[in-house]
């Protein structure tokens, strides 16, 4: 057992304020160095397994996933995308479109959830919103885009079943 005496020595203090500087660089160098605090390792370990729920169909397990990850790290779009995709999958819908316009609030410049957005408003026969989604969606992706071709035709119809609508 170590005891340490009230009284110590001037060399003592020395070497502990000594150790002390060099553990406080050593966490400041690898924190500099690229070294990444806790809560974003845990934040990448839940949305790696919420990832790997929705590929085998566990959507309820990728959605809680997701959550987690979302509360250690709030602004990963990517994050806000998939829990979206999970909601979805589980056909909780109005908790997919609101994780989808998230990701559009966070980054109006982000493509995927401009078309997953556009895809379930065309589902749900709420053309309007569907065919300003795919409008946004096809200006993010640029013209030069295979399916572009697809989104003008899918746009097309729409505005044909909008003309129909009294």
């Amino acid at each position: 057992m170590l005891i340490v005496s009230a009284a110590m020595t001037e060399r003592g203090r020395h070497l502990f304020t000594e150790f002390s500087l060099m553990v406080v660089a050593t966490v400041i160098g690898s924190l500099a160095a690229g070294a990444r605090p806790i809560d974003d390792v845990r934040a990448e370990e839940h949305y790696n397994r919420g990832v790997n729920f929705l590929k085998a169909n566990r959507a309820e397990l990728a959605i809680a996933e997701f959550t987690m990850s979302i509360e250690l790290r709030p602004k990963e779009v990517d994050t806000h995308l998939n829990l979206g995709n999970a909601y979805a999958a589980n056909r909780q819908i109005p908790e997919a479109i609101k994780a989808w316009e998230t990701c559009v609030q966070m980054d109006p410049n982000y493509p995927r959830a401009h078309f997953n957005l556009a895809t379930i408003f065309k589902t749900r026969q709420q053309y309007r919103q569907a065919l300003d989604y795919y409008k946004s969606y096809v200006s993010l992706i640029g013209m030069d885009s295979q399916e572009v071709k697809k989104i003008n035709a899918i746009m097309s119809d729409l505005r044909e079943k909008l003309r129909q609508v009294p």
